[in-house]
């Protein structure tokens, strides 16, 4: 996963510890951490509806109403961007 990715995460509030990766940015030295794919599926909670591979090799996934996510290189990107939209849904209601 892509560090905007994974920092984008964090600043929204994704936990920052599990089975996925700590790391510290070569540039920053800010500590991150990359979730496996399944804590991202298990985050998105009742709200996850799915996760496909693309035609083109790229990755999507949708909520339980089928709203999808843009495509993205790897599932666990994908299912990131669902979290990230699930969670600023919560956020603004």
């Amino acid at each position: 996963m892509n560090y905007e990715l994974t920092k984008e995460l964090k600043e929204v509030g994704f936990p920052q510890y599990g089975e996925g990766v700590s790391f510290r940015h070569p540039m920053t030295d800010e500590p991150i951490y990359a979730p496996t794919l399944t804590e991202l599926i298990e985050a998105c909670g009742e709200d996850f509806g799915a996760l496909e591979r693309c035609i083109t090799g790229e990755w999507r996934a949708c909520n339980v109403e089928y709203s999808h996510t843009p495509t993205k290189d790897t599932p666990e990107e994908a299912v990131a961007c669902l979290w990230l939209a699930l969670s600023k849904e919560i956020t603004s209601i």
